[in-house]
């Protein structure tokens, strides 16, 4: 598997010739967050497709097969955020499948910064037809989905920086 690509945010170029065991953004003052970014998205996309070349343009990774993943990466802060994002997808998906990016990875690297890696959905590409499916869809599949738990939700979620108290 190769990767490259250059992170938009960070703009650090990832090169091809990097071999597939060294991943990352070469040898030329790097971030380290790029770095371990690198680390984890080579060992998640390779789980996921050994044979794929990579690229990737943070927060858009693009496989040789045509797939599309979204993978970012947040300070040590953000983990009960990145917790309640992965949390919140996962139990959309379960109530009405196809609806939002499927959860592939997430967890805490060793510097204790969060990382998501998810199925990419293209929403721009929505026309008045497909706004009205998609809202049929919530209605239907979201609003009559019930939780083994009840009434709440187990953790914390976040409209942007503020924290929601769901339970």
């Amino acid at each position: 598997m190769r990767l490259r690509g250059l992170c938009r945010r960070r703009r650090h170029h990832v090169h091809n010739s990097v071999p597939s065991h060294m991943i990352g953004p070469g040898q030329r003052g790097s971030s380290l967050l790029l770095t371990n970014m690198s680390r984890i998205l080579q060992k998640i996309l390779q789980e996921l497709e050994p044979d794929a070349e990579i690229t990737f343009t943070l927060p858009v990774v693009e496989s040789s097969s045509g797939k599309q993943y979204y993978a970012k990466t947040g300070s040590v802060h953000e983990q009960e955020q990145y917790t309640g994002e992965a949390e919140s997808l996962k139990h959309i998906t379960a109530a009405a499948p196809g609806l939002a990016p499927r959860v592939l990875a997430t967890g805490i690297d060793d510097d204790g910064r969060p990382y998501f890696v998810s199925e990419y959905l293209d929403m721009t590409r929505h026309t008045s037809t497909t706004m009205t499916k998609l809202a049929t869809r919530l209605a239907a599949e979201l609003h009559a989905h019930h939780s083994e738990k009840g009434f709440g939700f187990g953790v914390p979620t976040f409209c942007g920086a503020t924290k929601l108290y769901n339970g």
